[in-house]
């Protein structure tokens, strides 16, 4: 049986073999969104310009590719995600889900496969990212309709041989049947009359057995379950449905919007959440520590400028969700100073404590 972390290998060796194959530049992509992300980085681009006009242009190229926190391999050295072991099933089992800053899919394509939502929808602000995600559900699209066809030349087979044990007794019983069969089908005049087509069904066409193939009309059922999509959530989408979502997903996150957008960028990101949850909904959030923000502060000017500005740090972050923004209660759901367990694992896990905000 595979465990968690056998799954999310997997998936790591698949996002590997994905990334290779990604463009970095995808000219037919005309979604309204994409367009809004890319005038994000247009208006941070101009910023940077115009707060430090030093270095090469190799320098400020390598300065931008990360700054959203967008790292490729993301999961490559983070093998054990001891997370899961607090993220239950129960939390998302036929709910509407929402799962912000997706990175390649990791998380998603393992709570869509092995908790079942009705739906999950993925968003991140990178659309390779975005891309790599994708390419990865077609594969998994590509597998279960080489699985449905494998199943069904099986039940074929299974029912040839069936049939070659049947009786000559059954055998005749089954001539006879077909011999008095009459295919309910149009009839055709052998006059020159003009045959209505309205109503019109070939004959080879009635003759087809209905063969449903599981899963393909069931879109709860995975690979059908998810989608992804790229967005900054700090801009308006299609997917933005007010008290529309049961869980959103806000993991490694807030440091990086906290970054990029300051302390109003982070507070709109909250108050956005809590209008797209449903009465009674789940925000499952794992904010990084601000020690951690100063690793990151010099990626750009706007960003270390917006670092020396932060008075709204995330040991604020939970009292303004409950007496601010008007969530209705908490719970910490996982504190890493109480797991012992990855400390003698030879590459490191997952190490923030995880909320369950409830609205």
């Amino acid at each position: 049986m595979k465990t968690s972390n056998d799954t999310i290998q997997e998936s790591n060796d698949v996002d590997k073999r994905i990334l290779k194959k990604v463009k970095y530049n995808d000219n037919n992509d005309n979604n309204d969104n994409d367009q809004q992300v890319e005038n994000d980085n247009d208006h941070q681009d101009k910023e940077m310009i115009s707060l430090d006009n030093s270095g090469s242009d190799k320098k400020k190229k390598e300065q931008k590719q990360y700054i959203y926190g967008n790292y490729y391999g993301y999961y490559n050295y983070r093998t054990q995600d001891e997370r899961f072991k607090f993220l239950i099933k129960e939390y998302f089992y036929q709910k509407k889900c929402l799962d912000i800053g997706c990175n390649l899919g990791n998380v998603t394509f393992h709570i869509a496969k092995e908790y079942e939502p009705s739906f999950i929808t993925a968003i991140d602000i990178d659309r390779n990212l975005i891309n790599g995600a994708s390419k990865h559900l077609q594969q998994e699209k590509n597998s279960f309709y080489e699985n449905q066809r494998n199943l069904k030349y099986n039940n074929n087979n299974n029912s040839s041989k069936v049939k070659t044990t049947t009786t000559t007794t059954n055998n005749k019983e089954i001539k006879e049947e077909i011999k008095n069969y009459k295919i309910p089908t149009t009839t055709i005049c052998t006059s020159n009359q003009n045959i209505s087509k309205q109503h019109f069904i070939p004959i080879s066409f009635r003759l087809l057995p209905s063969i449903p193939i599981e899963g393909l009309s069931n879109q709860t059922q995975y690979p059908f379950n998810l989608l992804f999509h790229c967005q900054n959530i700090l801009y308006s989408s299609k997917y933005d449905l007010e008290n529309h979502y049961d869980v959103i997903l806000g993991l490694s996150l807030s440091k990086w919007i906290h970054l990029n957008s300051g302390d109003e960028g982070i507070k709109k990101f909250f108050y956005k959440v809590y209008k797209l949850l449903k009465p009674g909904g789940i925000f499952i959030f794992e904010p990084q520590d601000f020690k951690g923000y100063s690793k990151r502060k010099n990626l750009t000017p706007l960003i270390r400028q917006n670092y020396n500005e932060i008075k709204f740090k995330p040991i604020d972050f939970i009292p303004f969700l409950i007496d601010t923004v008007k969530f209705t209660s908490f719970q910490e759901i996982y504190n890493p100073t109480n797991n012992n367990e990855s400390e003698s694992n030879e590459k490191k896990g997952f190490e923030r404590s995880i909320y369950k905000i409830i609205k």
